[in-house]
């Protein structure tokens, strides 16, 4: 079978059989063995255990049913089938949360914890003009917690939000817009020596580094001049909880001129804490997507934005278009008529193939569990 993007960091059906394996054995809070989940005097389930364990199965069973729809749907009504499936993916990762507590049902999720404004007139003024944040209640903001992420409570457009998914250029929608303080990758340099894990970081945006541009052979721009002390470059890593206790891998530090799409950016390498040296270091300090790993700003004491919440506000936003806009929907998605529906297609083809993965990364980061085998 042909690779595409959509599937390049593994196989889909691997995917697939990793999360149904889970529901015989769920991980986290939502196991049968799960403390939280037993009656301290008879060493059983308790009720609401018992639901919690029910909740992930079901969850899942049902976000596998949605998906199958979403399949057999075009663009016209694939919003709605695709958004209740990432709903119901995020009450696995509720389920299996340990920071969301049994007792008090903090796992068992309510209304949908976002809002959408704007939505009269999307077609004239685009996708990306679309506005959205998350709520102080409801399953949003909920799952945000599960993850140990921000829950966006910011009023962002859709181009705004779409720019915080990697590679989201690839989906060619007219006003997507970077982030300020941008998304880095990060690049293990293996194997781990004395607790420490060597990373290269690409993406540190070209104006902190470079002075007016130098012909470099053809190749770009030099750097301009810094120390291991310098105060801009501190600035920007300081912002980043991923990189906490940074220093750099060389006592002459240097960055290297690469292209990101249309753009310029840097490229440098740092070493990181990685006590025990453990392989799975990195991944509880980072975001892994889509075979790699990110590491994204604090935008709100101290919480980061996690791709799994950017694709859930995305695709709410378009299921509350189709449904209470239809007319607009229909027009926006029409290829003859609007320059957003070949964009529009082409997210909507990527959250097909790879909603099931995005869900299965945000139930391991939620439980703190490998669900992939060698992956």
């Amino acid at each position: 079978m042909v690779r595409t993007y959509y599937d390049m960091e593994v196989d889909p059906d691997d995917v697939w059989r990793a999360l149904r394996k889970s529901r015989h054995a769920p991980p986290g809070a939502a196991s049968e063995s799960y403390t939280g989940n037993i009656d301290r005097s008879t060493g059983d389930l308790t009720a609401e255990g018992a639901a919690r364990v029910g909740t992930y199965r079901a969850a899942l069973e049902q976000a596998e049913e949605l998906m199958k729809a979403a399949s057999a749907t075009g663009p016209a009504a694939k919003p709605l089938p695709l958004f209740y499936a990432l709903s119901q993916f995020g009450r696995a990762i509720a389920a299996a949360a340990p920071a969301l507590n049994t007792e008090s049902r903090e796992f068992r999720l309510s209304g949908h914890g976002l809002k959408t404004t704007n939505l009269d007139g999307v077609d004239r003024g685009g996708l990306a003009s679309l506005k959205v944040r998350g709520l102080p209640n409801g399953s949003f903001p909920s799952v945000a917690k599960a993850l140990d992420a921000s829950a966006m409570p910011m009023e962002s457009t859709i181009g705004q939000v779409l720019g915080w998914v990697p590679f989201s250029s690839r989906f060619a929608l007219e006003g997507t817009s970077l982030p300020a303080t941008p998304v880095l990758e990060l690049h293990p340099m293996y194997p781990p020596s004395d607790e420490v894990q060597r990373v290269t970081v690409t993406g540190v945006p070209y104006e902190v580094l470079a002075d007016t541009p130098t012909p470099n052979n053809g190749q770009g721009a030099l750097p301009r001049p810094f120390l291991p002390d310098d105060g801009v470059v501190a600035d920007l890593f300081d912002r980043f909880p991923a990189l906490a206790g940074w220093t750099w891998s060389n006592p002459t530090p240097s960055a290297t001129s690469v292209r990101l799409g249309q753009t310029r950016a840097w490229e440098v390498t740092l070493q990181l804490p990685a006590p025990g040296n453990s392989d799975r270091a990195l991944r509880r300090r980072s975001i892994f997507y889509r075979g790699g790993n990110y590491a994204y700003p604090s935008i709100s004491v101290g919480l980061t934005i996690h791709p799994f919440l950017a694709w859930w506000q995305i695709l709410c936003s378009l299921s509350m278009l189709a449904r209470y806009q239809p007319n607009e929907w229909l027009l926006l998605i029409d290829i003859n008529i609007h320059p957003d529906a070949v964009p529009i297609e082409s997210i909507l083809t990527f959250c097909q193939y790879a909603a099931p993965e995005l869900a299965l990364r945000a139930i391991e980061d939620a439980a703190d569990v490998s669900l992939l085998p060698g992956a």
